[in-house]
């Protein structure tokens, strides 16, 4: 199915969204090697929007952050791509973060929601939006019951650069 672009700007859609008079899009966005990256704007360049979900992704942040890893801790840079994901079975609004076209986490749920009209209608538009992300990646000590000894694992948590959805364009 291929949805057109919505001629109206997307400050309307936005609106129209935050009103409550749109609840769920339809819209799948086309594979990777058909779109453009479009970075998004941001006003100060901070990545301040958390992203959730890391935990279940740590071997892809693991692969993401490389032989850069500190185990006492490290910060990381990386450029990532938010994914809307229609068929996810937990959140007809989820949206992805990839890195290196590696799913890593999602934003917040409540954050989804206010994002998704903008980044379905860069998707319409054959582009594919990144935004800068911050990896603080370290190594940590934990007691593992099954070997009953100390462990030490690798954590991460990461953060996006992602201003309010109207702004974004």
């Amino acid at each position: 199915m291929v949805v057109m672009a919505d001629p109206r700007p997307v400050w309307e859609r936005v609106a129209e969204f935050m009103r409550g008079e749109v609840t769920r899009r339809t819209f799948r966005p086309p594979a990777d090697s058909r779109c453009t990256d479009v970075a998004l704007w941001t006003r100060n360049g901070w990545a301040g929007q958390e992203v959730v979900g890391e935990r279940a992704h740590l071997l892809a942040l693991r692969s993401v952050v490389g032989p850069g890893h500190r185990p006492k801790g490290a910060e990381h840079r990386a450029v990532a791509t938010l994914v809307p994901e229609p068929t996810n079975r937990f959140d007809p609004d989820a949206v992805a973060v990839h890195i290196d076209e590696q799913r890593i986490g999602y934003l917040p749920r409540e954050d989804a929601q206010r994002y998704r009209p903008v980044l379905d209608e860069i998707y319409a538009t054959g582009r594919r939006p990144t935004v800068t992300a911050r990896i603080w990646a370290a190594d940590y000590e934990d007691w593992d019951p099954d070997q009953d000894t100390r462990v030490t694992r690798f954590g991460a948590g990461v953060h996006v650069a992602l201003d309010e959805p109207h702004l974004l364009l």
